[in-house]
C-alpha cells in the first residue's frame, strides 16, 4: 500500500506541473500531511529521483529524467480515473515518444 501511495504521488508530481502543497498531495492520496512528508523524504533518498522542495510546496524537478519500467512496473493496475490517465500520459509521453 505505501508504495503505491509512493507512485502515485511520484506520478502525479511528474505530470502535473508548478509546486503542489503538502495539503493539496495529501488530499489527493488521502493521507497526513506528515504522511507526505516522509514519502518526499523517502523518494529524495533515491537516486534517480529529483524533487524540488521550497517553502511553496514540493513539485518534479524541471529537466529531470526516470527510468519508466524502473518506477511503473507492468504489473501495476491503475484503480482510480485518475491513475487510469495518468498511466496513459506515462504509456504516450514516455514508450510512444509522442512530441506534445
Amino acid at each position: 500500500m505505501k508504495e503505491t501511495r509512493i507512485k502515485r504521488l511520484l506520478s502525479y508530481l511528474m505530470v502535473t506541473e508548478g509546486w503542489h502543497s503538502a495539503e493539496e498531495l495529501a488530499s489527493y492520496l488521502h493521507t497526513t500531511t506528515r504522511t507526505i512528508r516522509n514519502y518526499i523524504h523517502e523518494l529524495q533518498s533515491r537516486p534517480d529521483v529529483m524533487i524540488e522542495s521550497s517553502v511553496r510546496g514540493y513539485r518534479w524537478a524541471p529537466g529531470s529524467s526516470i527510468a519508466y519500467v524502473a518506477m511503473y512496473p507492468t504489473d501495476t493496475t491503475p484503480f482510480t480515473p485518475t491513475d487510469r490517465m495518468l498511466y496513459a500520459l506515462r504509456h504516450f509521453l514516455w514508450l510512444e515518444k509522442i512530441p506534445v
